[in-house]
């Protein structure tokens, strides 16, 4: 009887030891987040979010950091950084976060938000839209380079 209890505990710890090794990575793709934040919209989705940087720009003073090599792709999950983030991650770079991040791999803990984008023509509204998944970053600390 004692050598089947300790057979038993023996198998019991190495199974819950295999288990632990195996890092079960929650982030959320692009796809998953905008996925996600079209089912819930108009609320947001919190979480963790993982992306490559394919393409930036910036406007208004703040940054907007793509999934997609076009921003206008169905695809695209956008990193939306506040001006204050601008200027933390700046400083802790030391060149700005457009140019830092572009090919970088990152994750970014935020919430994602389908957000409407109406088509402009000469500055004046066509009425036209489409949707964008955008993650709004308000400090440097929610982006960490993986």
């Amino acid at each position: 009887m004692r050598v089947i209890t300790t057979n038993v505990i023996l198998l019991t710890m190495l199974f819950t030891i295999g288990c632990n090794n195996n890092k079960i990575n929650n982030n959320l793709s692009p796809m998953k987040a905008i996925e996600k934040s079209a089912e819930s919209a108009p609320a947001t989705v919190s979480g963790v979010f993982e992306m490559t940087i394919k393409s930036t720009e910036c406007k208004q003073r703040m940054e907007f950091l793509h999934s997609e090599t076009d921003n206008l792709d169905q695809r695209n999950l956008t990193v939306a950084l506040r001006p204050n983030a601008v200027k933390e991650l700046t400083d802790k770079y030391g060149v700005n976060p457009e140019q830092y991040f572009l090919g970088k791999r990152i994750k970014v803990n935020g919430e994602a938000k389908r957000t409407k984008e109406w088509v402009l023509y000469k500055n004046k509204n066509t009425r036209k839209y489409f949707y964008q998944t955008k993650i709004f970053v308000m400090s440097a600390d929610q982006v960490t380079v993986l």
